[in-house]
């Protein structure tokens, strides 16, 4: 064999290795359904009553789970989950339920199955953007397992109205690769931050999936926020600590006066925002980390930025450290609260996505949430997975107000809020640690 042949068949050898690799590594599926085409929503469509309700339901929802979650795990940790993603997952859930199931789900979402059969799909599309200094993505799948006979209207449905992926996957014939599918598809939707494996056993009839994946910077360039000139001591749950603070630029407003708590917000520069909710000296984060007073707090419009009987306008940055947290567990005692029991007994009803000839009963063992977050000198990311198996006012110019200049120092355990620009809630939880 000539020099040639032999570089051609090393060349083919590469190829074929490396497809081999790349199936193994990527399991097996087959597609059932793709998403419709989706855009971003033109401005009126924000204004549309349906649209405002859902978005009330979702942070109504969001606060409710985070703190139903802080209060059932007595924790001193870090921890951050994502209430959007099971937000998601389990309006994928109630389109493929039916009879108590679904009223279940749709009440502890606090809407009607009709609102978000309506409106969900606008709540996705205002959730899928990219940008010069990254991107916020909210995907859902669903997948089957080969046996089970489906419905296809409910396929056509998931990908038109909730903007699904849909897929089928051998659980029982081919479990290693089915789970390997699932893994890789989280792993390439989350950008590779959340790569793990579900084990979900050849027991497995569907698989409802909702990932969610942000990443913004404080500066258009990328470059590193400022920090502190001097160290500041945070007290945590478990000690204190001194380090420089990364230092946000002014906004305009002081922070908010809760009842034993103080707040404010520092935005990145396509607008996402950490709202940090301090509680006040003595006060411990657990008292105040309420679904009422995070409520309050996501629902403060401009933060007092101008008193007119002072002649004052204000303007605040934040001052705080870099954190990380995350989340890994099972929903299912939270949600069981809730309200939504049916899903995790055989009462369950899956009637809308699988079809009636399929006599086995049908539950949901856990709804398991994985979430990690991460705020530095460049920006914030996060990424999570749910799986179930101006001013246009006429006030005076600013020139009639003396400027009032604060910090706002996160200097101790603190709860947070991170939303996108019309306060969804994309991620929220606790600091204890530095």
């Amino acid at each position: 064999m000539n020099n040639k042949i032999k570089f051609f068949a090393a060349i083919l050898i590469l190829i074929f290795s490396a497809t081999a690799l790349a199936a193994c590594t990527q399991g097996k599926s087959n597609t059932l359904g793709e998403p419709a085409a989706m855009s971003y929503p033109e401005y009126s469509e924000f204004s549309g009553e349906g649209y405002k309700a859902l978005n009330r339901s979702a942070k109504t929802f969001s606060f409710d789970l985070a703190t139903g979650v802080f209060e059932s795990e007595d924790r001193n940790d870090n921890f951050a989950i994502s209430p959007i993603s099971v937000y998601a997952a389990l309006a994928l859930a109630a389109e493929c339920a039916g009879g108590e199931t679904r009223k279940q789900i749709v009440s502890a979402l606090n809407t009607t199955y009709d609102a978000l059969y309506q409106n969900y799909g606008l709540l996705i599309r205002s959730l899928q953007r990219e940008f010069d200094t990254g991107k916020l993505t909210l995907y859902n799948s669903v997948w089957l397992d080969a046996r089970v006979p489906f419905r296809q209207s409910a396929v056509n449905t998931l990908s038109e109205k909730y903007y699904c992926y849909s897929y089928s996957a051998d659980f029982a014939g081919d479990n290693d690769n089915a789970n390997k599918a699932i893994r890789y598809h989280v792993k390439k939707q989350t950008n590779g931050l959340i790569e793990r494996d579900f084990d979900l056993g050849t027991e497995t009839l569907f698989t409802l999936i909702s990932t969610l994946y942000l990443k913004d910077n404080w500066l258009r360039a990328g470059d590193d926020i400022s920090l502190t000139a001097k160290n500041h001591t945070f007290k945590g749950a478990n000690g204190e600590k001194s380090e420089k603070f990364l230092q946000s630029k002014y906004i305009s407003g002081k922070a908010h006066d809760g009842d034993g708590f103080t707040a404010f917000y520092t935005t990145t520069y396509e607008g996402y925002k950490i709202k940090f909710l301090l509680p006040d000296e003595g006060v411990n984060v657990k008292d105040v980390f309420t679904a009422e007073n995070l409520n309050e707090i996501n629902e403060v419009s401009d933060f007092n930025a101008i008193d007119e009987s002072a002649r004052k306008q204000y303007f605040t940055r934040c001052l705080f450290p870099e954190f990380k947290a995350g989340y890994d567990n099972n929903l299912k005692k939270v949600l069981s609260q809730m309200g939504i029991t049916d899903l995790f007994t055989t009462d369950c009803d899956m009637s809308g996505l699988i079809d009636a000839s399929f006599a086995s009963p049908v539950f949901c063992p856990e709804v398991r949430h994985v979430a990690t977050l991460s705020v530095d000198r460049k920006g914030i990311e996060g990424a999570a997975v749910t799986v179930i198996a101006g001013d246009g006012s006429a006030a005076p110019g600013e020139e009639e107000f003396e400027k009032v200049y604060l910090d706002f120092i996160v200097d101790r355990a603190f709860g947070f809020i991170v939303t996108d620009a019309r306060d969804v809630p994309l991620f929220t939880g606790i600091i204890n640690g530095i």
